[in-house]
C-alpha cells in the first residue's frame, strides 16, 4: 500500500511537471467590440507608407488601438458609423515579424449607429 501511495505522487510530480508553460498555442476567445466612425492612419509592418486604418476598443478595456480596415475578416469598414461587433479573436503564439499577433473574425454585427 505504502509503495502505491509513493508511486501515485511520483506520477503526479511528473505529470504537473510536463505541463507547458510557455503558450506555444494559438487560442480564441468571443469577445464584443467597438470600431470608432473616423478613418485613421495606421503604419503597416514592412510597407513605407501608411494606410487607412480604424480605431478598435475591445469590451472591458478602456483604451483605442488603431488596426488597418482590412484586419477583420468578413467585416466592410463604412466611415460614418459607430459599430458594435461580435468577433473571434485569436491569439498567435507565433506570429509573422512582419504581422500583427492576433487575428479578428466576424461572428456577428450586433450594431451600426450613424454618427453625424
Amino acid at each position: 500500500m505504502k509503495k502505491a501511495i509513493i508511486l501515485a505522487g511520483f506520477l503526479l510530480v511528473c505529470a504537473l511537471s510536463c505541463t507547458d508553460d510557455n503558450n506555444d498555442y494559438d487560442w480564441s476567445e468571443e469577445k464584443v467590440i467597438e470600431i470608432s466612425s473616423e478613418i485613421v492612419p495606421v503604419n503597416i509592418f514592412g510597407e513605407p507608407s501608411e494606410v487607412d486604418g480604424m480605431l478598435i476598443r475591445i469590451d472591458g478595456e478602456n483604451q483605442w488601438k488603431a488596426y488597418p480596415i482590412t484586419i477583420i475578416d468578413g467585416f466592410e469598414f463604412e466611415p460614418g458609423y459607430l459599430y458594435s461587433l461580435k468577433v473571434k479573436i485569436t491569439h498567435l503564439a507565433n506570429p509573422p515579424l512582419d504581422d500583427y499577433n492576433v487575428r479578428f473574425k466576424l461572428i456577428s454585427l450586433i450594431s451600426k449607429t450613424k454618427v453625424e
